[in-house]
C-alpha cells in the first residue's frame, strides 16, 4: 500500500493549503469571539422572534396586544386562529376587573383633564355593562379633547385629525412608546396608519373588516362599532394614547 504522508502529490497538497492554515490561526480568536458573542445574543433574537409571533397570532383573531395578555396564553392556542380568538375573548371577560383596575390606578397619574378622566371611568362602566357601542362615541371626542388643549391652546377652530395627529408624532422625542411592553410598536403603528385615517368608499369595507376602531369612521358614523372586541380595542388605544400624551415631555398641564 502506498504511504500517502511521502506522496508528492500529499507533499503538495499540503503545502498548498499551509497559508489556509496561518489565516485559520489568525482568525481563531475572532471566530472564538463572534462564537460567545453568538451564543449571548441567541436568547434575545429568540425573544424578538417569539414575540413578533405573539402579536402576529394575537392581530390574525382581530384583537390588539396588551400588556394583560400574556406570550404563554397566546402560544398555547397560536396554531389555532378561532380558538384563539375564542380564548382571548375569554380572557378579556374573565379578567375584566383586573384590567379595569390596572387601567384606573394609572389613570390618576395620567396628564389629562380630569373631565377626560371621568369620562374615561364611564366609558369603563359602559363596556362592564355591555354597552360596547357607546366607548368609542365617549372616547374619540375626548382624545380629540386633549390634543386641542395640549398642542392648539384650546382653540374652539376647526382641526384636523390630520393636524392633532402630527402634532403628537412631531412632537420630537417621546419618552416612552413602548409602555410595559414592546407591544407598544404596534399600537403606536395602529395610532399612526389607522385610527386617524380618512375612510370613504374605497376603503371602507377594508375599515369594515378591522375590529380597531378608525376616528372619522365613528364620529361620522360611518361604521358601527358595537361588539366587544371593538370596545376593548378601544380602551386598549385610549389608554395608550393617554400615555404618550403623559410621557411627551413639554406638555402643559390641562386645565382641570
Amino acid at each position: 500500500m502506498t504511504d500517502n504522508r511521502s506522496s508528492p502529490i500529499a507533499q503538495n497538497l499540503s503545502v498548498a493549503l499551509q497559508p489556509f492554515r496561518q489565516m485559520m490561526g489568525f482568525f481563531q480568536p475572532f471566530i472564538q469571539a463572534m462564537a460567545k458573542i453568538s451564543q449571548a445574543v441567541a436568547p434575545y433574537l429568540e425573544g424578538f422572534v417569539r414575540y413578533h409571533k405573539f402579536i402576529d397570532s394575537v392581530r390574525a383573531t382581530g384583537w390588539l396586544p396588551y400588556h394583560t395578555l400574556s406570550i404563554g396564553y397566546v402560544e398555547e392556542y397560536a396554531d389555532d386562529t378561532a380558538l384563539l380568538e375564542n380564548h382571548i375573548s375569554s380572557f378579556y371577560k374573565n379578567t375584566w376587573d383586573n384590567i379595569r383596575q390596572d387601567i384606573e390606578s394609572r389613570l390618576t397619574q395620567y396628564n389629562i383633564s380630569e373631565e377626560t378622566k371621568e369620562t374615561f371611568r364611564e366609558a369603563l362602566s359602559a363596556h362592564e355593562i355591555g354597552h360596547y357601542r357607546c366607548v368609542c362615541s365617549l372616547l374619540f371626542p375626548v382624545i380629540d379633547r386633549e390634543f386641542r388643549i395640549h398642542f392648539f391652546q384650546d382653540s374652539a377652530g376647526s382641526i384636523s385629525s390630520k393636524k392633532m395627529l402630527e402634532k403628537l408624532t412631531n412632537r420630537g422625542k417621546l419618552n416612552n412608546f413602548l409602555p410595559r411592553e414592546a407591544y407598544g410598536w404596534i399600537l403606536f403603528k395602529f395610532l399612526v396608519r389607522h385610527l386617524y385615517e380618512p375612510v370613504d368608499d374605497g376603503n371602507r369595507q377594508q375599515y369594515q373588516q378591522d375590529y380597531v376602531p378608525n376616528r372619522h369612521a365613528s364620529i361620522h358614523g360611518l361604521l358601527p362599532y358595537s361588539t366587544h372586541k371593538h370596545s376593548i380595542n378601544m380602551i386598549i388605544m385610549a389608554d395608550y394614547i393617554f400615555q404618550i400624551l403623559t410621557d411627551t415631555s413639554g406638555l402643559p398641564s390641562p386645565k382641570q
